[in-house]
């Protein structure tokens, strides 16, 4: 019988808002900053998870992600370490263009990458399975090093959705949608033994 003291508490946070995200544009493993607005969030985040007593804080590759994580641990007085190297997804060609773009100049693969997302690769990019096995053994380790802990991981989407899929918060999700998530955050218990290979 697992007992309580094995979960993990884990927040999954979405970082602040980008002029991507506001574009509604592919991000990536671009090199997007937060703008004004999500710098906003941010500060409205540190008020909402104040009272989660975080313990550890992680954040993923990426400016926006790590301006969220250092803005966020200054407020409450944690260290950001980092998540491995672990980069969001390659999404290839499509990086810096619009989300109406993409369904518009490849409707079937829009459609296709909606209902599965987990079959289709963009071009030169990778697939969500591939970005999957990166961040597997990453979480991994993470979750072992803090049993009994509340930790919080800042990362853009899509990589946030894999971490929850690999927690075992459901399936992928629509990740267009997610895509122009930004400033929010989930909360999650885990049982390390239990977390998904992807």
């Amino acid at each position: 019988m697992l007992t309580q003291h094995a979960q993990v508490r884990v927040v999954l946070i979405c970082p602040g808002a980008t002029d991507y995200a506001l574009q509604h544009r592919v991000q990536g493993t671009l090199a997007v900053p937060l703008n004004a607005q999500g710098e906003q969030e941010v500060q409205q985040m540190v008020q909402q998870l104040q009272p989660l007593g975080l313990q550890a804080l992680y954040a993923a590759v990426g400016p926006a992600a790590q301006q969220t994580a250092q803005a966020l641990g200054k407020a409450l007085g944690l260290r950001v370490r980092k998540l491995g190297k672990l980069n969001n997804l390659d999404w290839g060609l499509w990086q810096g263009m619009q989300i109406d773009e993409i369904r518009q100049m490849h409707p079937k693969v829009y459609r296709h990458f909606r209902r599965h997302p987990e079959e289709v690769c963009p071009p030169e990019g990778e697939t969500l399975g591939e970005l999957a096995q990166r961040a597997s053994g990453v979480v991994r380790r993470i979750l072992k090093r803090h049993r009994g802990e509340v930790i919080g991981i800042v990362a853009p989407e899509p990589l946030r959705s894999v971490i929850r899929h690999l927690l075992g918060a459901g399936d992928w999700g629509d990740l267009w949608r997610a895509n122009c998530d930004h400033g929010t955050w989930l909360e999650l218990e885990v049982v390390p033994e239990q977390l998904s290979k992807g």
